[in-house]
């Protein structure tokens, strides 16, 4: 299921009235139509790269001592 990559105010299907989906929230429906419209949805395989990637540059340096 696509997941928002930042916050989005829009009605689920079967409701009246809209709210806040907060980003990271998995959508459906119209609710991801919608924000796939407007550029609002997380990629797939990008997030995945981009979470290897965060790890890797988190990681401490090497010390080695001559």
């Amino acid at each position: 299921m696509p997941k928002l990559k930042r916050d989005f105010h829009a009605v689920p299907d079967g409701e009246i009235y809209p709210r806040w989906f907060v980003a990271g929230e998995e959508v459906t429906g119209s609710v991801a139509i919608a924000a796939g419209q407007e550029g609002f949805l997380l990629d797939e395989q990008n997030s995945k790269k981009s979470a290897s990637r965060r790890k890797a540059l988190k990681a401490a340096p090497e010390n080695k001592a001559d």
